[in-house]
């Protein structure tokens, strides 16, 4: 199995220049969310000038041997942080997607502020959290295999400060609880799942929808992001919705998901042929 350590000449500099520091400059970052499970298709993507490419390993089906190979492709590369969503809150996810190289992790269904605190314990080394150090691959993300003595102690040194965690609100109860979530020291950004949050409001699924109870969902979030000094982030369908969302302040916004635009690229490719 190949892990396709990075190699690039600035690889050394990776972590430091990581997305936290344009998260902290105030600009959007703009990412790409992989529901194929590929490592082909995460490195070209994340060659197109991507902040972020997310792997998706609580909808998709993705193994850990795939999810790992996806990080290391995109990890590779010398613009584009590899970020996972884990499928649960389960600590061995937190260890094999962080250990591949992660740069940073979306936490699903946060629904407390003691659900907060675990996943944020798995996510950083003591004294700050739980983490065990085993980042035999990890390192490569973020150092240059030419000096490998200095690749774990540098890993180390750096992870806490760097690596993003995010958890996700996406439910009635985690709005209820959202000012203790975001609360939690070591919470980086706060991601909204508005599919999931509409169907815990008793409305239709939609990741774009307007209704009055659900805009007034989305403002109580960022409030207590402002209050907390977190980052906020969101699910879009698009590049025009991303763009929407950007200019109602959220900074970390994916502007499109690859397998929806390969099925929308072969319907459009299709009905041209069929004209």
């Amino acid at each position: 199995m190949s892990y396709g350590v990075a190699s690039t000449s600035n690889a050394v500099q990776r972590l430091t220049v990581s997305l936290r520091a344009k998260l902290a400059s105030g600009k959007p970052c703009i990412g790409a969310w992989l529901d194929i499970p590929n490592p082909a298709v995460a490195r070209v993507i994340s060659r197109l000038g991507f902040d972020w490419c997310l792997i998706d390993m609580e909808h998709a089906p993705m193994t850990i041997q795939i999810a790992a190979e996806m990080v290391a492709a995109i990890g590779s590369s010398s613009d584009c942080s590899p970020i996972v969503r884990v499928p649960g809150h389960g600590v061995e996810w937190f260890k094999w997607a962080l250990d591949a190289g992660a740069h940073g992790i979306i936490i699903p269904m946060v629904n407390t502020k003691e659900q907060c605190e675990a996943v944020v314990s798995h996510c950083r080394y003591p004294p700050e959290g739980t983490r065990s150090a085993g980042v035999f691959y990890a390192q490569y993300a973020f150092s240059s295999l030419k000096d490998q003595a200095n690749g774990v102690p540098t890993y180390l040194a750096e992870a806490n400060r760097e690596i993003l965690v995010m958890p996700q609100i996406e439910s009635k109860t985690a709005l209820e609880n959202v000012d203790e979530i975001l609360s939690v020291p070591g919470v980086d950004l706060a991601f909204v799942g508005p599919t999931d949050l509409h169907l815990s409001l008793n409305l239709a699924p939609s990741a774009e929808g307007r209704e009055p109870i659900f805009l007034e969902a989305l403002e109580k979030i960022k409030a207590s992001a402002k209050k907390n000094n977190v980052k906020l982030g969101i699910f879009a369908t698009g590049g025009a919705a991303s763009k929407q969302r950007i200019a109602e302040g959220f900074q970390f916004v994916n502007a499109c998901t690859d397998l929806a635009m390969v099925l929308k690229g072969c319907n459009e490719a299709l009905r041209d042929a069929k004209m």
